[in-house]
């Protein structure tokens, strides 16, 4: 493992891992951390503490004393974080539900930043709920409710990427059907200028770099995620784990779902399509789903079967990172690489 006991006590010890990211460049790895509040913790029954969040940054070339760096954030919402690659802005971006922004760019930037303070079109003081940030690219966006999308241009800059989407009805009328249901939870692209968003009850968006036209789509279950792969198809993920491939606006279920918990994230890597949820890590082999440790090709180790919740691949696909709350690894396609688990450490 990469990360030993002293730098684990340190700077991860009472806390899980929320969301990974791949980069800025390869041998970096970022996380987002959220503080463990059980029994044994000051402020368990205070049903009004924030636990704390960390940005963590780890370089695997440094020597042990500076591999890796930590930043604290208090009183902010749950965070996603992506990060931006070459030409685009090289650093680390955690975004919070609620807006909140924090950044870490080595020796130029790090810590809370202004908020993505961009209200909804047609509001006075309504703004997205963000649930996740991605990367396209090499660029970092955030994706929310009322369906809008927002890209990072540079430092405590954002730009409305979804400004000419229309508004939900209802939303502005704060309804709560429209609320909970205007949701954008992915977006994917096989480049900049051919992007898929997916959320809401069957919602699917494709920007073609120009603009963005909602797309005709066989199911109104909730979308949850979304990937433009290798192949040149993308693969879309509802709320029970059934998958549809196509493009545009052909598609086809080629899976059934049936699972109890909804994919959080899908990457393509190595020639197939990854999954991942709290329960495990899938892949899909001729057409079917199968646990990635059960694998016809390339199993998964059981050490890295068990660290299932989130996936990222870098930009030029040749690293994968997949993590779970209680640790990471990466992926080159031959080997993989487990940074830590907390469970060897407790």
């Amino acid at each position: 493992m990469i990360i030993d006991i002293e730098s684990y006590q340190k700077y991860l010890k009472g806390f899980y891992i929320y969301d990974c990211t791949y980069g800025y460049e390869h041998g970096k790895v970022g996380l987002s951390l959220i503080e463990v509040v059980d029994e044994e913790h000051a402020e368990y029954e205070n049903p009004f503490y924030p636990p704390e969040k960390r940005l963590i940054s780890i370089t695997f070339t440094l020597s042990k004393k500076y591999r890796i760096y930590g930043r604290r954030a208090t009183g902010i919402s749950l965070m996603t974080i992506s990060s931006g690659w070459p030409p685009s802005q090289t650093e680390y971006v955690m975004v919070s539900q609620d807006r909140d922004v924090m950044s870490y760019k080595e020796d130029v930037y790090k810590g809370v930043e202004e908020s993505i303070n961009i209200l909804i079109p047609g509001s006075i003081d309504m703004f997205s709920v963000i649930i996740k940030v991605v990367r396209i690219e090499n660029s970092v966006y955030a994706i929310g409710s009322g369906f809008r999308i927002y890209k990072r241009v540079d430092h405590q800059i954002w730009r409305e990427h979804s400004t000419y989407l229309p508004v939900p009805d209802g939303l502005l009328d704060r309804k709560v059907e429209a609320i909970t249901r205007s949701r954008f939870r992915d977006l994917s692209g096989f480049s900049e200028s051919d992007m898929y968003a997916v959320g809401g009850t069957g919602t699917v968006y494709h920007f073609n770099g120009e603009q963005w036209k909602q797309l005709p789509f066989p199911t109104n279950k909730l979308l949850y995620t979304v990937c433009c792969a290798g192949d040149g198809f993308v693969y879309i993920a509802d709320f029970d784990g059934a998958i549809w491939k196509g493009r545009n606006e052909q598609w086809t279920q080629i899976t059934h779902g049936g699972m109890t918990m909804p994919f959080l994230d899908m990457g393509w890597f190595d020639g197939r399509l990854w999954c991942a949820s709290d329960y495990g890590i899938w892949v899909l082999e001729d057409d079917k789903l199968v646990l990635a440790m059960h694998a016809k090709h390339k199993p998964v180790p059981p050490e890295v079967a068990v660290l299932s919740k989130r996936i990222d691949v870098s930009p030029d696909g040749t690293v994968m990172m997949v993590c779970g709350s209680r640790g990471a690894a990466i992926y080159d396609g031959n080997a993989w690489n487990v940074l830590f688990d907390s469970l060897a450490f407790e």
